[in-house]
């Protein structure tokens, strides 16, 4: 399973899109401590199953999640995380929605 992340602009366009694959989903969030839990907008990805919707003002704080959790991701990871959190804090990118596979 994996989530596609679809990214609109303001006039509902998908612009851009970004896939969690089943790798990079379980490096963020299957580890023993579960620290995902602490950041509110990252850990609303952990389930796969339910689509997510990000805009505005969650949108950047889900950036801003990513950005700070990335210490505790395998080092292998991280240019997919950095790839990601571009795309998110694109100011032309006004909503996004992860699907589930």
């Amino acid at each position: 399973m994996a989530l596609d992340g679809h990214m609109f602009d303001s006039n509902n366009v998908m612009i851009d899109f970004f896939p969690i694959d089943d790798d990079l989903h379980k490096a963020i969030f299957y580890q023993k401590e579960n620290v995902y839990r602490s950041y509110l907008y990252l850990s609303r990805l952990c389930d796969y199953y339910e689509d997510e919707s990000f805009d505005g003002d969650e949108l950047r704080k889900l950036a801003d999640d990513l950005s700070n959790y990335k210490a505790n991701v395998a080092v292998v990871y991280h240019t997919l995380i950095n790839e990601l959190y571009d795309k998110l804090s694109n100011t032309a990118i006004v909503k996004v929605i992860f699907y589930a596979d």
